[in-house]
């Protein structure tokens, strides 16, 4: 509720938007705030509640920020200063073949279990003393398509896929 506060109070309802993929829905509902220097306050808080399923900003930013230390990471493998042993979720018992990496991301915002979750769901990770990295196995494709639906899936245990990023896009500024 949005409340006017003076001599008077005015509720107004909470706004629901519902965004057009798959019926997800965000509530963005209201709570008072006061401006003291104003002689008329109508102020408003905004507080976004979403379901679990849908797909925010928030999740996108928390994966979208990263640095390729590609070349980096194969140095410090290659010179014997981290370990290849080290590296979560490279092999495919299935096929009996190691997973081919094409870069390694650097994820200042990962803490946490990230890395735990990202491993258990098959995406290569390496944990050291000097760093952590989360190993790429798709090449030349936008990262939307394949690495953050993959990543935000993993994370945060929802099923998104391309297209809900792509709405993402055009119903959030």
């Amino acid at each position: 509720m949005i409340r006017a506060h003076h001599t008077a109070q005015k509720e107004i309802p909470e706004r629901t938007i519902q965004t057009a993929q798959k019926g997800k829905v965000v509530q963005v509902s209201t709570l008072p705030f006061c401006f003291p220097r104003l002689s008329f306050t109508f102020a408003y808080f905004l507080t976004l509640h979403h379901m679990p399923s849908a797909l925010t900003t928030a999740h996108y930013t928390y994966v979208a920020q990263h640095l390729n230390q590609t070349m980096l990471v194969y140095e410090l493998l290659k010179s014997g200063f981290l370990s290849y042993d080290d590296i979560r979720s490279a092999y495919d018992p299935e096929t009996e073949e190691y997973t081919e990496i094409y870069q390694w991301l650097a994820f200042p915002r990962f803490y946490g279990d990230d890395l735990d979750r990202l491993a258990e769901v098959g995406i290569p990770v390496l944990e050291s003393d000097y760093g952590d990295w989360v190993g790429i196995t798709s090449f030349g494709s936008h990262y939307d398509l394949y690495v953050y639906p993959s990543l935000i899936n993993a994370i945060f245990d929802m099923d998104i896929s391309y297209d809900d990023i792509q709405e993402l896009g055009r119903v959030m500024p």
